[in-house]
């Protein structure tokens, strides 16, 4: 799914864990979460139709360290692209405010320092959807971007892998009964097949 807004990501996540399979996200305006959540009214939304409940956050590590206010404030902050006015362009004025007064370099250097901050939200955020896959389905993740990085102002690429499937049991010991009754079977019928070989036999 590529640029797959607010909570399509996390509905489409859903359906492959439902399903045990591989899925390849790309997120996208992942400050829709919050409004999507208040419209709610609760921190979970059930689909119906597809019986599957999405709450908010995702994994049980950072519901252990994150409200869910706080959550959605992580939301509304972790809207970020990462390319343009919202990003290296702050690097940009930074340099260039090098040359003019210090209050200049103080303002442009805040402004930097938020934009990372809002560079790890984001980054908390997905970590916790991928944390989801991991704790519910065991599945092995990872968090990428595309390349080149420039392609998209939203570039965070979440990947995860279902676990292999179990092999087979191995099917269960013959009963000591018939055991011994075949051993007994092949006994009793060893050399008494016999075939003609010239003038005598041999037995197979």
């Amino acid at each position: 799914a590529v640029h797959a807004c607010g909570l399509a990501t996390d509905l489409a996540m859903a359906q492959c864990l439902s399903r045990n399979a591989a899925y390849i996200l790309c997120p996208c305006c992942i400050g829709k979460l919050q409004n999507e959540i208040r419209e709610r009214g609760s921190d979970d939304a059930k689909k119906p139709d597809e019986g599957c409940v999405i709450t908010h956050p995702r994994s049980n590590w950072l519901k252990t360290h994150v409200t869910y206010d706080r959550y959605k404030s992580l939301a509304r902050l972790a809207d970020v692209h990462t390319f343009g006015a919202a990003g290296p362009a702050g690097e940009i004025k930074l340099s260039e405010a090098k040359d003019n007064d210090a209050a200049a370099v103080a303002a442009a250097t805040a402004a930097v320092k938020f934009m990372a901050y809002r560079r790890l939200c984001k980054a908390v955020l997905e970590c916790d959807r991928n944390q989801c896959s991991l704790e519910s389905k065991g599945y092995e993740v990872m968090i990428g971007k595309l390349v080149p990085t420039n392609c998209s102002t939203k570039n965070d690429i979440l990947l995860g892998l279902p676990p292999p499937p179990a092999s087979p049991p191995p099917p269960p010991p013959s009963p000591p009964a018939v055991a011994a009754a075949a051993a007994a079977a092949r006994r009793s019928s060893s050399g008494s097949v016999r075939r003609h070989v010239g003038n005598g036999y041999v037995a197979l």
